[in-house]
Parts: structure tokens; C-alpha cells; sequence
């Protein structure tokens, strides 16, 4: 039972969270949150026992990453925060500096938040490829409210594709060297990125 709801979660959380990143779906950030949310919970129902919790907290560290980002333009609404970038330049990297380095700070904490979020890469099968699309989407995210402008034409797409692939493969790169590490090394690593995104929101809360 745990396993069929865990997949009807994962499906939801996924197809859901891109609509909103891919414009079907106009709204706020959250939108996307709450689909993660979802596939948080899906993993969790199978995670192994002790590890459950690694999920969870790690999510809370994109969830607080995307709400620095939200306190940086003054909105949630992620198509909002896409068209400042396509105006403005990347959230890491327009001034005033503090902001831009907190930001880009926040980022990397945020990607390896991921990496620690992904889990395991399952062996083949359809499980795999869906664990790729869980890849891509929480990729997608830390591009969108990081470094990815309003998706326009040609050249904003492929900035944005470009900056979430990058995302991806880091956070898959962290995953591979973090995912041998005991449950208590991955947790406090899971804590230094929440600290790390917690100065990041008050740095840029004041710079705001």
C-alpha cells in the first residue's frame, strides 16, 4: 500500500510542480513547493528506516532558499521573479553585493540540499527515468529563482535549460560523494546548508 501511494505521490508532486515551472500554470513559487512537497512525502514513505528524515530536510532547504529569493524581489510569484531576472540580470549576481553573494550562497546550498534530496538512483526501468525527472525539476527550480530569465525566445530557454543542467549535474555529483555517508553525516550536512540559507534570507532580508 505504502509503495502505491508512494508513486501516485511522486507522479502528482512531479507533473504538478512542472506545470508551474514550465508556464502552463501561472502562480506563486509555492505552486512548485507544494509539488515537491508531494514527492517528499512519496519518498519518505519507502525511505530506509533512520533516513526518513534526510527527505524532509533537505527540502526545507530549498523551500527556505526559494523564500530568500522571494524576500530578494519582493514577490512569490515565480513568473514575476523570472521577469526581474530577464530584466535585471541573475538574483546571484545583481547588486547590491552582500545580496548577490548571499544569494549565490544560498544557491549552493540549496544544490546540495538537492543532491542529498535525491536519494539513490534506482537501477533501470521506469523508476529511473523518473527519478531523472525529480532531478530535473528540483533543477529547474534552483534555475528559475537563481539564474534563469523569463523563457521568451530561444536564447532565454536554453540560458535556463543550460544554468538547471548544471544544477542537476552538481547536485547528482553530490549525491555520489555524500550518498555513502552515514545518516547522521547527511543530516548535519542537511543543518550547515539550512544555516547557510537562514544568513542568506537575513543578509538579503536587510539589503531589500
Amino acid at each position: 500500500m505504502s509503495s502505491r501511494a508512494s508513486v501516485a505521490a511522486r507522479v502528482a508532486g512531479v507533473i504538478g510542480a512542472l506545470g508551474y515551472l514550465t508556464g502552463m500554470v501561472d502562480g506563486p513559487v509555492l505552486g512548485v513547493l507544494a509539488g515537491l512537497a508531494l514527492v517528499t512525502f512519496g519518498r519518505a514513505l519507502v525511505s530506509p528506516t533512520g533516513a526518513e528524515l534526510i527527505g524532509p530536510g533537505a527540502f526545507g532547504v530549498m523551500a527556505g532558499a526559494a523564500g530568500a529569493v522571494a524576500l530578494r524581489w519582493g514577490t512569490l510569484d515565480l513568473g514575476d521573479i523570472r521577469g526581474i531576472q530577464g530584466v535585471l540580470g541573475p538574483t546571484v549576481a545583481v547588486e547590491p553585493q552582500a545580496a548577490a553573494v548571499m544569494a549565490a550562497a544560498a544557491l549552493g546550498a540549496a544544490t546540495i540540499a538537492l543532491g542529498l534530496w535525491l536519494g539513490p538512483a534506482p537501477h533501470g526501468g521506469p523508476v529511473r527515468w523518473w527519478w531523472w525527472l525529480e532531478t530535473s525539476t528540483g533543477a529547474l527550480l534552483l534555475a528559475s529563482l537563481f539564474v534563469g530569465p523569463q523563457a521568451t525566445d530561444l536564447l532565454t530557454v536554453l540560458t535556463w535549460l543550460g544554468s538547471a543542467a548544471v544544477i542537476g549535474l552538481s547536485a547528482i555529483g553530490i549525491r555520489k560523494a555524500l550518498g555513502s555517508r552515514s545518516v547522521s553525516v547527511r543530516l548535519a550536512v542537511v543543518g550547515l546548508c539550512a544555516a547557510v540559507v537562514s544568513a542568506a534570507a537575513a543578509v538579503i532580508g536587510s539589503s531589500a
